[in-house]
């Protein structure tokens, strides 16, 4: 699965599963961003990031500065403003720039 993949898919996973805050998973099944692309790649919340997992955590990191937000995803995903809609569009908006070919 490639970067763009990793992405779109993680954005399903949370759709599906739900959202979670400052857990990989939670007791419910509902997955954070990091949780939601270790899904995507391995099937397990825990899993450790592979090299498009990295990837696609990078650009959503660039997207996130370019918006202004200067943390990064996680903290993002963690801050009591944000929702599951919101990582859901991060990263559908990561997958979009990493199918146009724009990476870090």
């Amino acid at each position: 699965m490639n970067p763009a993949e990793v992405a779109y898919r993680a954005a399903e996973i949370i759709s599906e599963r739900g959202h979670c805050k400052s857990a990989l998973q939670d007791d419910q099944g509902r997955v954070c961003f990091i949780g939601a692309l270790n899904v995507a790649i391995s099937g397990e919340a825990d899993h450790v990031l592979s090299a498009a997992g990295k990837i696609a955590y990078g650009t959503a990191r660039d997207i996130l500065r370019e918006d202004g937000y200067l943390s990064c995803p996680v903290m993002y995903n963690n801050d009591y403003r944000t929702t599951g809609e919101d990582v859901i569009l991060l990263l559908k908006r990561t997958g979009e720039r990493l199918d146009a070919g724009i990476q870090r």
